[in-house]
């Protein structure tokens, strides 16, 4: 399911999945777009209904234009402000996962 976090792991698993049960191309996107929740799927729907047919990479593009950016920002923003208040590997712990 993807309801608008982490975009990149969503666009990498999706692919995975379609490597793995052999998807057709053609049906990548609307394979991927059955597992959208929330504000994705109401967002999707708006792209429907301009009646335009996308490559998947034109969607994956719009995917992490949409969802990518504020993500990537609020992140940066949680490395700026990390400080340790525990031990030393918590705080690597918590570096490692914001840089990932």
């Amino acid at each position: 399911m993807f309801s608008g976090e982490n975009p990149k792991l969503w666009i990498t698993n999706c692919e995975d999945y379609f490597d793995l049960y052999y998807v057709e191309p053609h049906m990548w996107i609307k394979v991927a777009t059955m597992n959208l929740s929330g504000a994705v799927a109401r967002w999707v729907q708006s792209l429907d209904h301009r009646g335009h047919q996308f490559s998947w990479e034109q969607f994956c593009k719009f995917v992490l234009d949409r969802f990518g950016k504020s993500q990537y920002e609020a992140l940066i923003r949680q490395l700026f402000r990390i400080h340790q208040t525990s031990t030393v590997q918590e705080y690597i712990d918590k570096f490692l996962e914001l840089v990932d």
